[in-house]
């Protein structure tokens, strides 16, 4: 899901009436638009070739090229292979520069359709036609033995390898504790003019913990055969998404320099969900409590100066960012039925 930036704060105004409809209903409304695509935004791949945490189509987090339903299968990668290599070495011959003529084509192919892994492999097995000139009916079985002996090898050796369920569970927490921490230094420099001394340090360190939890789930998922769970790499994207919109959320509490009666509301709604953050929090309680801050922030007076009311928009757009952190959350426990509505 993309995310917004703060409305200008000159857009937000009073009607004429003095019926106040600037904080809530201008931020509101833009940060609780409903996506043209049905809810789920394209993740990069799905969107353009590539790989990289995001929501996906599917509804969920998608993580990789190894994902199922991001995977072509390993018979069209060959077939197309041998359809390139046939014409080239049909038109040009037996020689170098029609091998050439097939990388050039199948690496072109490959780039395009996110295949890399496949050049060197395929390549290969064509260079063979090229030392034996030909490509007859007996060479190209002799060829496909070949690939199932080397790929029956290869299963028979990660049949041996183990996933590192252990060290997931503790990078995991890592993450885990290094962002309960952050949202609990959220609740103490929000209600505070002076944030001289609140810096980002603490994001390049989550930065780290989330690539090493990702790597360490990319390694399991790749070494399962059989029974292949997406759950860690789900649960690495979830909370790298989540990064994403706390490092906005820090951004926001920088630029508040008045501080209204409103900041230990919203103050004092970071250092809740900072307490209730653990792995299995559904999140459906935290989403009631932000609700009620909102509500009886929506009651309370207009704000008597522009500073003021600047500042309470954007503790308004904190309480929109807050929604997104726990919506995340809220979706990936859906994804893997452990949401109940």
């Amino acid at each position: 899901e993309s995310h917004r930036s703060l409305p200008g704060i000159d857009g937000i105004a009073l009607q004429k009436g003095g019926h106040y409809e600037g904080e809530s209903a201008a931020v509101e409304t833009a940060a609780d638009k409903e996506p043209e695509d049905g809810g789920s935004s394209l993740c990069r791949h799905c969107a353009g070739g590539r790989t990289g945490p995001a929501i996906c189509r599917h509804g969920r987090h998608c993580h990789s090229a190894e994902h199922p339903e991001h995977q072509a299968g390993n018979f069209e990668k060959r077939r197309k292979a041998l359809a390139i290599s046939l014409v080239c070495f049909s038109l040009i011959g037996y020689r170098l520069w029609a091998f050439g003529a097939y990388l050039f084509l199948f690496a072109l192919l490959c780039f395009s359709a996110g295949w890399t892994e496949a050049i060197a492999m395929d390549s290969v097995l064509v260079s063979h036609f090229l030392t034996e000139q030909g490509m007859g009916p007996e060479l190209i079985a002799n060829e496909a033995m070949l690939l199932l002996i080397g790929t029956g090898a290869g299963i028979a050796v990660n049949l041996h390898l183990h996933r590192q369920q252990a060290e997931f569970e503790r990078l995991a927490g890592n993450v885990d504790g290094q962002m309960k921490g952050i949202l609990h230094r959220m609740s103490l420099w929000l209600p505070r003019e002076d944030k001289d001394g609140y810096n980002a340090d603490c994001f390049l360190e989550l930065k780290k913990g989330i690539s090493r939890a990702k790597d360490c789930a990319v390694s399991n998922y790749g070494n399962t055969v059989l029974s292949k769970s997406v759950y860690e790499l789900d649960y690495v994207a979830m909370r790298e998404q989540q990064g994403i919109v706390l490092r906005e959320i820090y951004d926001n509490i920088l630029r508040i320099q008045y501080l209204p009666k409103q900041a230990e509301q919203v103050a004092g709604l970071l250092g809740q969900i900072g307490e209730d953050f653990h792995r299995d929090n559904t999140v459906e309680g935290l989403l009631e409590q932000r609700k009620a801050v909102l509500d009886e922030m929506k009651s309370q007076p207009l704000p008597d100066s522009r500073e003021e009311f600047e500042a309470r928009a954007v503790l308004f757009y904190i309480l929109m960012q807050i929604k997104q952190f726990l919506e995340i959350k809220k979706e990936f426990m859906r994804a893997h039925g452990e949401y109940h509505e």
